[in-house]
């Protein structure tokens, strides 16, 4: 298992001898911490960590990339996450959570998907949650639906979207449902019925159309 691109390429440069500058441990290093969720997912191995240790060698500027990524937002990021925040609905006592933003929403403040990528870990901080979802509409919102979700163990995300069309990999994964947002909802949360019937659970998902 490799951590992300990064790591393959850190590994390759060692291989063939390439030199590595500053700019170019930087561009690796947020690399290296995003896909490996800042040395936290599972995949994230002891040959991550040496990667990340070497790439410190050529003076990354941690503190600083770590403040541009993850606590600088810009206003359009912050609306879009209180819009997010209003439609947070749990069900079966915290295990299932979502969020939902429309494309009316992108419209009204002219972001794009690009300015909710952590939108999901709204759901997914919830204490007890094994399925996060982002439900994610577009300019049409009576034509597809956008799902982004999260799973914790031993629940597999790929199962989720695979039936959609969707992929991914076992903890993050997402698809895009060929129907309007408040039916793309209840075929979704169905799907992870279906997902969750070998575990107990206090009620069926539903949601109001």
């Amino acid at each position: 298992h490799v951590s992300s691109t990064a790591e393959l390429i850190w590994r390759l440069a060692r291989k063939a001898g390439w030199p590595l500058d500053s700019l170019a441990a930087e561009a690796l290093w947020v690399a290296l911490i995003t896909d490996s969720g800042r040395f936290a997912y599972d995949q994230t191995t002891p040959a991550t960590l040496r990667c990340g240790a070497d790439l410190l060698r050529y003076g990354v500027r941690t503190a600083f990339i770590n403040d541009k990524i993850y606590c600088s937002f810009s206003r359009i990021t912050l609306e879009l996450k209180k819009r997010a925040f209003r439609t947070l609905t749990i069900w079966d006592n915290n295990t299932v959570a979502a969020v939902t933003l429309t494309g009316k929403d992108f419209e009204e403040t002219g972001g794009t998907k690009a300015d909710v990528e952590d939108v999901i870990e709204i759901p997914r901080s919830l204490i007890g949650n094994r399925v996060a979802i982002f439900f994610y509409g577009n300019e049409d919102d009576h034509a597809e639906t956008r799902v982004s979700v999260r799973t914790r163990e031993p629940l597999d995300a790929t199962a989720l979207v695979r039936p959609f069309g969707g992929g991914g990999h076992a903890r993050a994964a997402g698809c895009t449902i060929k129907e309007p947002l408040a039916q793309a909802k209840k075929s979704f949360l169905k799907a992870v019925d279906d997902l969750l019937a070998l575990h107990p659970v206090d009620e069926k998902l539903s949601v109001e159309s």
